[in-house]
C-alpha cells in the first residue's frame, strides 16, 4: 500500500512540477464549509445538487446516479457520502461514491490523501479496486461560466489496484479539480490523461442563501 501511494504521489508531483499558485502572498486554509437549505449549484456536465435538509454535521443533498434516482444523499463535514436512501426512504448500499473521499478539510496547498473505491467498469460491468491519491497544489483564480473564483487546485491520480484482464492492471489516470471556498462546491474538471475518463466541465450557476 505504502509503495504504492508513494508511486502515485510520484505521478501527480510529475504532472504538478511546472504548476505555480497564481495569488500572491501565502494560500489560506480552507475549513470544512456550512450550509443552508436551498443551497445550489449546477454544472456543464448536467450535474445538479441541491441541499434538502442540514441534520447536525450532516448535509442532505440531492442525489442522481445509474444506481439511484431521484435519492437523497448524507454527506459529512468533508462532503463525503456515507449515506444514500431512496425517494421511498429505503437505505442504498450499491453506489460506489459512498465514502469515497474527494475532500478532506481542512484544506492547504502541499496537502494529500488516500481514498478507495470499488467501481463498477462501463464496459465489462465488472466492479474492480481502485486506488486514488490527492494532492493540493495550488491557490489560484479560476475561470468558470459562472465567474472567476479563488481556488485550491486538487490534482488526482486514479490507479486500477488488479482486474480480470492482465493487461489493466496499473493503469493510471490523472485530473485536476478546483475547489471554491466561496461556492463551497468544486467548480471546475479537467482530464489530464488522454484515455476516456469522463467529460471536462465546470460551475455554470450557484445559489447561497
Amino acid at each position: 500500500m505504502a509503495i504504492l501511494l508513494s508511486c502515485l504521489l510520484a505521478l501527480l508531483l510529475a504532472g504538478c512540477a511546472t504548476g505555480v499558485s497564481s495569488s500572491s502572498g501565502p494560500a489560506p486554509v480552507a475549513e470544512a464549509p456550512s450550509f443552508k437549505a436551498g443551497d445550489e449549484w449546477r454544472w456543464t456536465n448536467g450535474g445538479h445538487r441541491r441541499v434538502i435538509a442540514v441534520d447536525a454535521d450532516q448535509s442532505v443533498t440531492s442525489y442522481s446516479s445509474q444506481y439511484c434516482r431521484e435519492c437523497r444523499a448524507y454527506r459529512d463535514k468533508n462532503l463525503t457520502i456515507v449515506k444514500l436512501v431512496d425517494k421511498e426512504g429505503n437505505l442504498v448500499v450499491v453506489d460506489w461514491e459512498v465514502g469515497y473521499k474527494t475532500l478532506d478539510f481542512p484544506l492547504k496547498v502541499g496537502k494529500q490523501w488516500a481514498s478507495n473505491a470499488l467501481q463498477v467498469s462501463q464496459a465489462t460491468k465488472i466492479a474492480q479496486p481502485y486506488k486514488n491519491l490527492f494532492i493540493v497544489e495550488a491557490y489560484e483564480d479560476v475561470k468558470t461560466k459562472a465567474g472567476t473564483f479563488k481556488a485550491f487546485r486538487i490534482g488526482h491520480v486514479q490507479e486500477l489496484e488488479h482486474a480480470s484482464v492482465a493487461a489493466d492492471v496499473g493503469r493510471t489516470w490523472r485530473e485536476d479539480l478546483w475547489y471554491s471556498p466561496e461556492v463551497k462546491a468544486f467548480v471546475k474538471r479537467e482530464v489530464v490523461t488522454r484515455v476516456d475518463w469522463g467529460p471536462n466541465w465546470e460551475l455554470e450557476s450557484f445559489t447561497l442563501k
